[in-house]
């Protein structure tokens, strides 16, 4: 029972971890896309 004391906060503090290095990463792709997406509409001929 002692050991559910110490999983449950590894296993939120785990979660909660991964949840905002993935919203992070995310947002990083997000950002380096648009610039893309800049690039390509500058580069096309009118």
């Amino acid at each position: 029972m002692d050991n559910l004391i110490w999983i449950l906060p590894t296993l939120s503090a785990a979660f909660f971890g991964l949840a905002f290095y993935g919203q992070s990463v995310k947002v990083d792709r997000l950002e380096k896309d648009i610039e893309k997406l800049k690039s390509i509409n500058y580069s096309r001929p009118n």
